[in-house]
């Protein structure tokens, strides 16, 4: 099953949950006409009135919460965790995970989500988001503490296959949809706890009576409520056991170690605080955690699958004893056998590197590369580890700093010409601020020497800075990118993915519904490829022939190219879009068409690579790293976490 079919398999697991979600809303509607009549408080005659009014109470619950999540799991995180994990941070560890987050998302070709703490001295985390674009992870303190690298390594993994796999997508609407459910349970502890805090001198007292008129509805709706919860829990644990499964084994395909998420889920077993995150709203979004917040939850009802089943799956000789936590060390040595010194494994990294920073990429690498979306490999992490060791210090420390950031975005789209670069140079110094235009001269050297394998993961580096700018910060910034981006003449395709990826991943996108065929979208699919097969090709005749054979198997009413000239770069973002919501199905088909455009003339260099990662990436379908060769594997020290932790 490939990234595609598991997409096609979540929509159909949406499809079930739906018809629960329907039973459980007539479960309700059908209890609370039933009570209202026996209490003599209605007639059956109007009854179905008061079924109505039930559904769109719930519908107007559910909608609402729609509307306070509408920026995605960056809305759930501040929720929950409130403080973000930045890399000026004076703790070894929160930079530790913030190191792990970045090989994942790297190695995967995906954006790299904002991190947050959790201040809970339990083992946990939870991923949340829409689209990968606007995901979040946030971890516990415990965690943090108490997991070594591998484990918390193999935990992360696990939360991003579900990022990738469209578990995270389908987590958020299933929050949403159940608030509907569990509001009016919510609403009676409310109006419960605000009769609570009144207090008064007597029984007569009007504080005292006024607390009797709250606390009276309030333990009517808890008590109704109460079905809304068990209904919520029932659903909640229909979509995600089998999904904790398949996160698992993912983890341990991501990593090729079974002991670190095995060691992590042992480690959350036996902490005395299990999972468990303070306060009533954890249990709203208690399906979106690593694991369960309470060890001792009734089987059935829990959003996950057993602990015991889940190590033994993962650790078939597991002798059915719990670890108890241990704080780590920043740099704890691996206890495995003996390794060479840290200097000789990065050695190894980088021939692990070597075939893709080649000028030139066999063909069979690109052809491969539609079979490892949304999977990541030993080999990617290998890959990302090595890119964010050869990164200079000077440019990972300013992609990590909001301000400088936009510099070094602005200056990846620079023109490559002198005259035009000169003119562009200019542009910045007149209508960017200050200190941005002065950011782009002091970057400008490192990135001019940058190998061009290392450029997307410098992109990929600065989301989370650019996520944090204030809105009209923002807003600026994108002016100024769109002004270099016209600057520059006809359409370029790699300064058009790069300034589309700054954008998509920088402003919250919302759920995006899978619903066109490519049938749907002739026009857009013809623009995007239009621009896809113009890069490195300067003959018309052969962006032709390359066009051609890109559009043999799609239902592309035109055989021919458009232009560059009447290329507008308003109507690929519309494009975008669009495409953005074709069917798994037909996102496969059209990036196998991208594929047959770039490598048409029998060589893909590394630009056509990224621009392939990237335009996928674009789409919603990750792409790692396209490795031509076989890649030796890196000793066991730097895949469990002996390298120093930086904060550079």
């Amino acid at each position: 099953m490939d990234f595609f079919d598991r997409q096609a398999r979540a929509r159909r697991n949406a499809l079930f949950l739906i018809t629960l979600y329907s039973l459980s809303v007539m479960l309700l509607t059908g209890l609370l006409a039933l009570a209202v009549i026996a209490l003599g408080l209605a007639t059956k005659a109007q009854a179905p009135w008061i079924a109505l009014s039930v559904v769109l109470l719930i519908a107007i619950a559910a909608l609402y919460k729609r509307w306070t999540l509408n920026e995605g799991g960056r809305t759930v995180a501040e929720i929950l965790a409130r403080r973000p994990i930045l890399f000026d941070s004076d703790d070894p560890d929160e930079r530790r995970v913030l190191n792990v987050v970045e090989e994942i998302a790297i190695a995967a070709g995906a954006p790299v989500p904002l991190v947050y703490v959790l201040e809970a001295p339990s083992i946990n985390a939870f991923a949340a988001g829409y689209q990968m674009e606007d995901a979040v992870l946030a971890v516990t303190r415990g965690a943090i503490e108490n997991l070594s690298r591998a484990e918390l390594q193999g935990m992360l993994a696990h939360e991003f296959s579900h990022i990738l796999n469209g578990d995270m997508r389908l987590n958020m609407r299933l929050t949403v949809a159940l608030h509907g459910l569990v509001a009016f349970s919510l609403a009676g502890r409310e109006l419960i706890h605000t009769a609570s805090t009144w207090r008064s001198p007597g029984l007569l007292a009007p504080t005292a009576i006024l607390a009797v008129f709250y606390l009276i509805p309030g333990l009517a709706l808890w008590l109704f409520g109460g079905a809304g919860v068990l209904c919520a829990n029932v659903i909640k644990a229909a979509a995600n056991r089998q999904r904790d499964y398949l996160a698992d084994a993912a983890a341990v395909q991501f990593t090729r170690d079974p002991q670190g998420i095995g060691g992590a889920l042992r480690k959350l077993a036996g902490h005395p605080e299990g999972g468990w995150i303070q306060g009533y709203r954890a249990k709203e979004y208690s399906h979106l955690f690593f694991g369960p917040l309470h060890l001792k939850s009734a089987p059935l009802l829990s959003p996950h699958a057993p602990l015991r089943k889940r190590i033994q799956r993962l650790l078939p000789n597991w002798d059915g004893t719990f670890l108890a936590p241990a704080p780590q060390q920043p740099q704890q040595q691996s206890s495995r056998k003996a390794t060479p010194p840290i200097e000789q494994s990065l050695d190894l990294l980088a021939a692990a590197a070597a075939a893709y920073a080649a000028t030139q990429l066999p063909t069979e690498a690109a052809e491969s590369s539609l079979d490892t979306v949304g999977e990541v490999s030993p080999v990617h992490l290998d890959y990302a580890r090595h890119a964010l060791h050869e990164l200079p210090p000077s440019l990972k420390r300013a992609v990590r700093d909001p301000n400088s950031a936009r510099a070094v975005i602005a200056h990846l789209l620079l023109s490559n010409e002198q005259p035009l670069r000169d003119e562009q140079l200019k542009l910045l110094q007149k209508h960017a601020p200050k200190d941005t235009a002065m950011a782009v001269h002091i970057v400008e050297e490192p990135i001019r020497q940058l190998d061009p394998h290392l450029r997307w993961p410098l992109v990929e580096l600065a989301i989370p800075a650019l996520k944090r700018l204030s809105r009209p910060q923002y807003e600026q910034f994108k002016a100024k990118l769109q002004l270099l981006l016209t600057s520059s003449g006809a359409a370029n395709p790699m300064t058009w993915t790069l300034y589309r990826s700054v954008v998509q991943n920088a402003e919250p996108q919302g759920a995006a519904f899978a619903r066109y065929r490519l049938s749907d979208c002739c026009r857009e699919a013809r623009l995007l490829l239009s621009l896809f097969v113009s890069a490195n090709r300067t003959s018309p005749a052969a962006r032709q022939a390359a066009f051609a054979a890109a559009v043999a198997d799609l239902p592309v009413t035109s055989a021919s190219a458009i232009s560059l000239d009447d290329l507008s770069y308003r109507d690929l973002d519309r494009a975008i879009v669009k495409l953005r919501q074709l069917k798994p199905s037909h996102k496969k088909l059209l990036l196998k068409s991208l594929l047959l455009g770039i490598e048409h003339n029998g060589a893909i260099d590394i630009g056509e690579a990224e621009l392939l990662r990237t335009t996928a990436e674009l789409l919603g379908c990750p792409v790692p790293p396209l490795i031509g060769k076989p890649v030796p594997m890196v000793e066991e020290n730097v895949r469990t976490g002996a390298e120093p932790v930086t904060s550079a």
